[in-house]
Formats: structure tokens, sequence, C-alpha cells
């Protein structure tokens, strides 16, 4: 009994003996690596590691040297924004972000980090001179220094925290529990494995949970694993956290410096080519690639951000810019969907093979259907040689250009109306299904056109045409050829075939313009409005009551709304030679067969389409409805249609709270906006000057609030004053934009006193028309 109760004691005096907290020997050597997964809304992926050295031990403080040796991080952003490095591949990186800035300029720098005895890190010391001194070679602009030393108030503080497990001042036994109170998070000690210790964690609001592995010889976590799952908008966003140890010095790489040095000057972080008016400093710059070429000729980021450099000097930079461009491999451009767009021209000018290696860089980028759909299509209609077309001649006469600059301009278009049809040969064998259903669309009409006086061959290529699925025919966007296609058999007198083919064509659109999740809805929906005047129009002289339903059908499906009129559509119209909307040609219809009460809800579609038409269309109701009150008109049947604006409460570059309650009774101008923004810049003296005669009296009942996107408020500040904008600006944030459905920037969405909005096209007269509105329906 005697023994079995000193064995019982000896049990019970281990199961308590676990001195938690740190216990590092001075000169000892570790590293923790972790990993941090994020799906869901946004999708991100972290792994850092950090090495760390034991300084010494100090009124109860343990100093720590800690040198950040590895990174890896690939964050995506809605829509389609990715920032992405990785230190053991350096050179992939693109700085798009100051993300990688702040972590290049710590990387394999060491710094302090003090942590106490419950292994609670206190602070940072020689981190901040750290980061001054790289972003101080780099030349960065004040803004962005701002900007990464807030970013260095959060990384790697929260990251390095997160690596050690603050631990309470009471002894751990088996089925201890401590709460840590600024994380809401609770532990639980599980089992005991010798110096080991296991232990779980669930956050207060249970959406969090946890498994932790203690060291108690050393106070080190050897292993962690954490999952936390919450719900933003009712879609799940979840969070996988790991980190483990490893003991000993580390074999420290080779920094790739030069390049480091050389990413950072030439990114738009940097101001070092820059003089004190703004301007580029040409000397400078040319000066620097003269110094670095042969270093990186050969590097993908030096030569984007090179050709980046050039062009932005405007015009005095185009020419160098495409000279370069042009002798740049495509493979230098994998990736940079703008400069391959922009060397397509000067590839076709010069040899099919060279635009060949360019697409198979291009194609699978976004910009490749844009450019194939918006300047690529324009190049197969039919059109005066520039050689032929003397005012062509005068007009580059009159913009400086010389002789021999003029001729080589039409020698290589010659090059080029030859090489398109190559090319296209080229792409449609190609063996890749992607840019087949691209391309097959527009290799059929092309073929069609070629084979218009042959109509034989005409109906097999209209067969080939009514094969293509909905991949091709989503891809390529077959409406508008299926749509040319109809027209060729029309005119070769192949009636049936040119029905087939419309019917096809119809069929398919009426599914893609009912598809909410197709991108291309609203450019489709606007091709099938034309699909049905083409109807209306081969009914007219047999069934008028027939081809009126076809116009109404026109009608219904033309863009009302100004996110509706999609930007594919103007190149569609300018290749069938089609209108922006049917709505006009249907409700003078209705009006001549005395049917106003249905004209009247087309022509109040109308009006809500053509804003800039405001007067037009007020002489028109007035016209047709004499006596009636074109303002009731308006009120009713349009402004009351409009969606309620959201509410908001933002904070301006003044520190206050401003909401759109205060404008409450007047018209609003929302405008969406940022520095990065170029047509936001350029379009900014209009906006400060309207503001300012809003505030001198001039436009009583029109309030302009500018709120800010994408940006920070101290350089939103700089911006205002180095241009001297006298204006008050609010910051928005996500849900704002996405209340207000903001695609693009800037954009202006106007609020009716009454608190409804109406998102206006850009390039739109919004002066003209808040000014209308303001007169038709007087603020309070």
């Amino acid at each position: 009994m005697k023994k079995l109760l000193i064995l019982m004691l000896t049990l019970f005096a281990v199961s308590h003996i676990y001195a938690q907290g740190l216990i590092l020997k001075n000169g000892e050597e570790f590293s923790l690596e972790s990993t941090n997964i994020e799906s869901g809304m946004l999708s991100k992926y972290e792994a850092y590691t950090f090495h760390f050295k034991v300084l010494g031990y100090e009124k109860d403080e343990y100093k720590l040297q800690c040198t950040l040796i590895k990174a890896k991080l690939k964050e995506i952003q809605p829509p389609n924004f990715t920032i992405s490095f990785n230190t053991d591949s350096i050179r992939k990186t693109k700085l798009n972000s100051t993300e990688p800035l702040l972590t290049f300029a710590i990387f394999q720098k060491p710094f302090i980090v003090y942590v106490d005895r419950n292994c609670r890190v206190l602070r940072l010391e020689g981190y901040n001179e750290v980061v001054q001194q790289s972003l101080t070679n780099w030349q960065t602009s004040a803004s962005i220094q701002q900007e990464v030393k807030q970013n260095g108030q959060y990384f790697p503080l929260l990251t390095i925290r997160r690596m050690f497990l603050e631990l309470p001042k009471e002894r751990l036994g088996y089925r201890s529990t401590w709460t840590n109170k600024e994380y809401k998070t609770n532990y639980e000690v599980t089992s005991i494995r010798g110096a080991l210790l296991d232990i779980t964690a669930t956050d207060s609001a249970k959406t969090g949970q946890g498994k932790y592995v203690l060291n108690t010889a050393n106070g080190l976590l050897e292993s962690v694993s954490t999952v936390n799952k919450q719900y933003w908008d009712k879609k799940l966003q979840q969070n996988d956290y790991s980190q483990g140890i490893t003991y000993g010095s580390y074999i420290k790489q080779a920094v790739d410096t030069a390049w480091i040095n050389m990413a950072a000057t030439l990114s738009w972080f940097s101001d070092a080519f820059l003089i004190k008016t703004g301007t580029t400093d040409s000397a400078k710059l040319y000066g620097y690639f003269s110094r670095h070429d042969t270093v990186f000729n050969n590097d993908t980021y030096y030569t984007v951000s090179k050709l980046n450099l050039i062009q932005q000097r405007g015009e005095n930079g185009y020419k160098k810019y495409d000279t370069l461009l042009s002798k740049t491999p495509g493979k230098l451009l994998a990736g940079e969907p703008s400069h391959l767009f922009n060397k397509m021209h000067s590839a076709l000018g010069s040899d099919v093979d060279t635009a060949y290696d360019v697409v198979r860089y291009f194609y699978k980028e976004n910009m490749f259907g844009e450019w194939l759909q918006e300047t690529y299509a324009q190049m197969f209609i039919a059109r005066k040689p520039a050689g032929d077309d003397e005012d062509w001649k005068k007009a580059m006469r009159s913009r400086g250009l010389t002789e021999k600059e003029i001729s080589g301009m039409i020698e290589q278009e010659k090059h080029t109306m030859v090489n398109i049809y190559l090319l296209l040969d080229k792409m449609h064998n190609d063996k890749s299904i992607v840019l087949q259903q691209k391309v097959n669309a527009l290799y059929l009409w092309v073929s069609a056109e070629k084979e218009k006086n042959d109509p034989k061959l005409l109906v097999k290529t209209a067969a080939k045409f009514n094969r293509l699925d909905d991949d091709y025919m989503k891809a390529g966007n077959g409406g508008r050829y299926g749509l040319l296609l109809y027209a060729l058999l029309n005119n070769a007198g192949k009636k049936n075939m040119a029905g087939q083919v419309m019917d096809k064509t119809i069929g398919d659109l009426e599914r893609y313009a009912a598809d909410t999740l197709n991108a291309n809805r609203y450019g489709d929906k606007n091709l099938l409005a034309h699909a049905y005047y083409l109807k209306y129009q081969a009914e007219w002289d047999t069934d008028s009551v027939k081809a009126l339903q076809y116009l109404a059908k026109a009608a219904l499906n033309s863009p009302v709304k100004a996110n509706e009129k999609a930007y594919v559509s103007f190149y569609d119209r300018l290749l069938l030679n089609s209108k922006e909307s049917y709505l006009e040609d249907y409700m003078n219809k209705l009006f001549e067969h005395g049917d106003n009460e249905t004209a009247l809800k087309v022509f109040a579609d109308y009006v809500s389409s053509n804003f800039d038409r405001l007067n037009d269309m007020q002489k028109l109701y007035e016209s047709r409805f004499p006596g009636k009150s074109f303002k009731e008109f308006l009120t009713d049947h349009v402004i009351n249609t409009w969606q309620d604006a959201p509410g908001f409460v933002l904070k301006g570059i003044d520190g206050q709270d401003h909401s759109l309650a205060d404008y409450k009774g007047k018209w609003v101008v929302a405008d969406f906006w940022g520095t990065w923004c170029s047509p936001c810049r350029a379009e900014m003296p209009k906006v400060n000057a309207y503001n300012t005669e809003i505030n001198e009296g001039k436009h009583k009942g029109i309030v302009l609030v500018s709120i800010a996107c994408g940006d920070n408020a101290p350089n939103v500040k700089k911006f205002l004053a180095d241009n001297k904008y006298a204006m008050a600006v609010i910051m928005g944030d996500a849900p704002v934009i996405k209340g207000y459905n903001i695609q693009g920037y800037p954009s202006k969405v106007l609020i009716s006193p009454d608190g409804k909005m109406l998102l206006t096209s850009f390039g739109s007269d919004w002066v003209g028309i808040v000014e209308k509105f303001n007169e038709l329906y007087a603020a309070n």
C-alpha cells in the first residue's frame, strides 16, 4: 500500500511539473515555417519561414535575431487581380502591389524580436530602419512609403505573433484550460506525450478550431493546425493555417539583390526617373537602360518595365516604344496582354510567322478576344488602300510625318492585308481547340466573303456554320458572323439556307441573352435585337402584322440601361451596319398605328436609354401629346423606375464621416474614380471645374460627391494638392462599389432628390444630363 501511494504521488507531481514559457539557450537557433490558405470569395496562399537566433535574455525578455529566409504568396482578388511572388524564383515576380515590395525590403535582412517568458511577442527592433533603407534605395514615392509602412504595422509582426502560443501564468497539466481574451480563444491540454503537450483550441464564436503541439522543454510550438470558417454575404470563407519547426542553423542562400533593386526601381512605386514637375527625366531613364541592358536584356520583368516606361512618355516615346516592341520576342511578353495586343499591329505588317508567334502567347488572354473581334475583324472590311487615299496622306503630313514615313506605312499596310488572311488560316488550322473556338466563326464568314459569287460553296460554308456548337458560338462571337452570313446568302438568292442560318443564330442568341451567367449577355442581346430587325424587314412587304411582332422583339432586346450597352456591340454595329437601339423604330410604328398607350411604354424605355437626348425627348413628347407635362411623365414613368441608391457612411480624407443622407433633397453626382486611373486623372480638371461652380452657387440643387476607390487617403490628398484641386473626397469601400454596380472607372452615378440612382454611360454628357434633370425635376 505504501509503494502504491508513493507511485500515485509521483504521477500526480509529474502531471503538473510542466513550467510553461520560453526556455532558450543563448546562441540557440530554430526556424518557424507557416502556411496560410484562404479559400472562398478571396483566394490566398502564403508561406513564410523566419529564422531565429537567441542573442540573450534580460529583464524577463528574450532577444531574438529574426530573418525572413523564405516567402511565397499568391493572392487572387476579385474580379481578376493576382498578386504573386516566390523568393525561390524571385525573377517571376510582378510588382503590381506593395505586398511583395515590403517582403523584398526585409528579405534576408535581420532585425530583432523581443519575446517574454510567456511567449508573448512584445515588439520589433531595427525593422523600420531596414524597411526605410530599402525604400530609400529604390526611391519610392512618399505616398508609397507611407502605404508600405502602414502595411508594416501588420506584417511581419502579426505573422510572427501567430508563431508563438501565448501561455497562462498557471502551470499546465492534463485537462488544463485557459482563455486568450484578446483573440477570444479557449485552450485545453488534451494529452501529454513526454515533454510534448497536445492542445486544442476553439474560438468563442465557434467558427474556428485548432490543434497545437507545445514542447515544454523550450516553450516552442512543434506543430500547429487550425481551421477557421466564416460566412461573407452568405458565402463560405475558410482559412487553413499550419506551422512547423526546424532546429539548428540554416544555409544562407545568395539574394538576387541586383534584380530586386532593378525591379523596384522600374516599378510604378518609384520616382527614380521623375523631376519636380512630375514628368520623366529622359536622360535619367535612357541612361539607366544603357547601363542595365546587357545585364537584364533577356529578363521578362525588365523588358516589360522598359516598354511600360517608354510608352508612358506619350507622344515622345511612341516611336521608340514601337521600335522596341517590334524587336521584342513574344516569349518575353507572355502574360502581358496589352503589349501583345500592340505588337500584333507591327507583326502583321512584317511577316505572318512573327504574328503567329505572338498569337501563341496571346490567345489565352481575355484581351485576345477584344483584339480579334474589335481590331482584327475590321481588317476584312473592304476599304480604300492607304496608297490611294489622298485625304489620309494629307492628314499624315499635317501630323509631321515625312514622305518616307508615309511610304513605309503604305508598304506596311500592303503586307498587313496579305498577312491577315495567312494568319487566319494558321489560327484556323492550329491544334489548340481554345484558339479554334475563338477564330472559326470569323474564319467561316471570311471564307464566305471569298465565295459570295459561288452559291454552292457559299451554302457549304453556311452548313459548316450551322454545325458550330455553343463553345464555338460563344467564344467566337458567332451571332455577329451568323448575321453577316445571312446577308451574303440573301444577296446570293439562297433564301432557304439564309433562313436556316438566321433560325440557328436567333435560337442561340435567345439562350445566351437569357443566361445571367454569360459574360457577353448584353452583347448577345444587342445582336438579337438586330436579328429581329432583319426579320421585320424581311416580312414587312408580305405580312405587316408578323413584321411588327418582330420589330417589337427588336425593341424589347435593345439596350435601355447604361450597363446593357455592351462595348463589343459598337464593333458589331460597324460590321453589320446595325443600330444601337430599335426602340425609336418601334415607337414610331406604334404612333403611326394609333397605339399611344403601348407607344408611351416604349417611349419611357427610349428615354431611359437616351438621356443624352433629353431635350429631343421632351420635344417629341410635347409634339405627340400637346398640353401634357413631360416633367410628370419623366417622374412617373422614368425616374420612379430607377433603383434605390444604397445608403452609406464613409470616411472623407478630412477624417470626418460622410453619409448619403447628408445630401437628401438634392441631385447628387457621385463620381467614382481613383488616382491610379488614367482616364480619371484626364477627366479631373472638368470634374474639379464643375465642383467649383457648384460651390459658387451656379448650379443650385446639385452636389458633386467624389468617391475615391482602390486608393488611400494620403495618396488622394497628395494628388489634389499637386494639381491644386479643391474638392472634398470620401474614400470608397467594397460594399459601396458593389452596391452601386461600379464596373469601371471613372463612373458617374446620378442620385435623384428622392434617392433613386442612375448609372450613366462612360463618355456621356453627365453634366448636361444632371442639369436637364434638375431643370425638369427640381430639387427641394
